[in-house]
């Protein structure tokens, strides 16, 4: 049987780790533009993947909400300077997370009509 105060020692000692690796882990604004520095193009397609998606999911959720959308035409922001932008927020704000990269570009495009 497993005495309350080991118990208790056992679940400081989980908690605590945790707390401490949450500290450690770099943002993923930092592990973007290590991947895609280091990495290369296959990296950088699939961060870029995630953001279309990501943002398409907004501009449908918009719509159920009978809100407008953003015109994510490659037309206005092609794929490369899409990604420049992501990169270059991320090596700017290395503190912010990608998904802060992917909303801060979603609003660069202009409201659909």
């Amino acid at each position: 049987m497993i005495r309350p105060r080991w118990l208790a020692a056992v679940l400081l000692l989980f908690v605590a780790g945790s707390a401490a690796a949450e500290e450690e882990a770099p943002s993923s604004c930092i592990v973007f533009a290590d991947d895609v520095a280091s990495l290369g193009t296959q990296y950088a397609n699939m961060y870029f993947d995630w953001a279309q998606h990501h943002m398409n999911r907004h501009n449908w959720i918009a719509k159920q909400r009978g809100k407008a959308g953003r015109d994510l035409d490659f037309d206005i922001l092609d794929i490369d300077q899409q990604l420049d932008y992501m990169l270059a927020f991320c090596t700017e704000q290395p503190d912010k997370e990608f998904v802060d990269a992917v909303m801060s570009l979603y609003q660069e495009f202009p409201v659909a009509e």
